[in-house]
């Protein structure tokens, strides 16, 4: 009888070390997943923060663009009336 005690008190023993070695290694996997996550989470910022920077780079083009356009536009307007004035005003051609 007291074998069986013995026995019954080391396989307990055991038990509870397998379910404190069980709880220590969900523990650390919980922990690495944690470490993963935050580091995604770092490297998503960092994506948005390029994102929002390009966003704005690109409105400032644009913006540029514009008043290039804009320049383009009257220089296109003072170069037509130039020529005109130069096809009006030329030598007047003897047959």
């Amino acid at each position: 009888m007291e074998i069986l005690n013995i026995i019954g008190s080391f396989s307990g023993i055991a038990a509870i070390i397998g379910m404190l070695w069980s709880l220590i290694k969900i523990g650390v996997w919980k922990g690495k997943m944690e470490e993963k996550t935050e580091s995604l989470i770092n490297r998503v910022d960092k994506v948005d923060k390029e994102a929002a920077s390009v966003v704005l780079m690109q409105h400032q083009q644009n913006i540029t663009l514009t008043k290039l356009e804009a320049k383009f536009d009257t220089f296109e307007n003072k170069l037509d009336l130039l020529l005109d004035r130069k096809t009006r005003g030329g030598r007047k051609n003897v047959c």
